[in-house]
Order: C-alpha cells, then structure tokens, then sequence
C-alpha cells in the first residue's frame, strides 16, 4: 500500500517537530549556549525553511504552532530560540513573495 499525500505530509511534520524538540529540549539540558548554539540553530533554520517555503500546508501549520507553544516555556533561552525561528519563518515567507527579477 501506497501513502496518501496527506499521510505522507502528517509523516513529515510529525518528523520535523520531532527535531525541533530534539533541538528544544538540547537547549533546557544545557547550562551553555556555546555547547548547543550551532547545532540547534542549524535544526530550527531547516524547519523554518522546510516549512514555509514548500507547498505543504500542513507541514507549516505544524511546524510553526509547534514554534508558538514554545512561546510559553518557562526557560527564557527556549523561548528566544522561538521567537528567531518565527521570525525565520517570516522572512522565508516574505522572500517567497517577491517577484523572481531576471538578470536577462
């Protein structure tokens, strides 16, 4: 049996929220940014542009409520990581918008 395209989308956004609190609870473990900062920085990047930059609805949705829950956890450097991956999240967004220039 085949996948629908909708199992196969729950499938990854589960995946990709999956790595996001992989990369969340990294940083409640920590005591030092410097030993998590580029390795996390890496995983919300990539879901932020894995999510809005493709066609998947269901992917972004997920992703960034998954991103807005950690809005409201009590350690401050989870929720500063949150806000800079929405905010990734918008910029993505917005570069989509932009009509494509031709250098021709």
């Amino acid at each position: 049996d085949s996948m629908t395209e909708e199992q196969v989308s729950k499938e990854v956004a589960a995946a990709v929220t999956r790595c996001m609190d992989g990369a969340m609870s990294i940083i409640a473990a920590s005591k030092k940014k410097d030993s998590w900062a580029e390795s996390v920085t890496s995983i919300l990047e990539l879901a932020a542009a894995y999510a809005t930059t493709g066609k998947d609805q269901l992917v972004a949705r997920a992703v960034i409520n998954r991103a807005i829950e950690y809005l409201v956890v009590e350690k401050d450097t989870i929720r500063m990581e949150s806000c800079t991956m929405l905010g990734w999240c918008v910029g993505y967004l917005v570069e989509s918008c932009k009509p494509t220039v031709s250098i021709l």
